[in-house]
């Protein structure tokens, strides 16, 4: 298996993944959602983490909340306002913050991980579990939600070996 993953919300086959340079030459890549419906990948957006990361945990306590510039070009930013992406934003990082491993599993985590040999760092791992599930829950939701679905916007998370990002892809009907 390879060193990252694509957390696919949208369907059991994950989606081969790609650069997003790549995605915007080749308009050629499709996108599918649960009810089967096909659509062209027109942009994609990195939405990176910018709040703190436990190690050796890949996701962070908060992501970028920037309007994409992608969204400003044809086709979805007549349909998909910044005040809906801020809002969807604002949901996206109250989940991270309310789920998040609290202070006293950080220390106890890393404060005991030379004493017990790294089995420590399992501590918040059960915090952890939890906030990637309420996080594809909400990125799952923000995909069935009419002003995103109707304008093509679909939302993954993405996560590598040492840190995630949230992709926000456009696509064409």
């Amino acid at each position: 298996m390879s060193a990252h993953s694509v957390e696919c919300i949208d369907s059991a086959l994950q989606p081969p993944m790609l650069h997003p340079e790549m995605v915007r030459k080749a308009a050629s890549v499709k996108n599918s959602d649960e009810l089967g419906t096909t659509r062209v990948v027109a942009s994609v957006s990195r939405l990176r983490g910018v709040g703190k990361r436990l190690f050796p945990y890949p996701i962070y306590s908060a992501y970028d909340d920037t309007y994409p510039n992608e969204m400003l070009g044809e086709g979805a930013a007549r349909r998909v306002s910044a005040e809906s992406f801020a809002l969807q934003m604002e949901r996206i990082n109250t989940v991270l913050v309310d789920y998040f491993p609290c202070l006293l599993s950080q220390n106890i985590a890393y404060g005991c991980c030379l004493c017990t040999a790294g089995i420590s760092l399992l501590c918040p791992f059960v915090c952890m579990s939890e906030v990637k599930m309420m996080l594809l829950e909400e990125l799952r939701a923000a995909n069935d939600r009419p002003e995103f679905y109707d304008a093509g916007v679909s939302w993954h998370l993405v996560t590598k070996a040492t840190t995630s990002w949230i992709e926000v892809r456009i696509s064409h009907s």
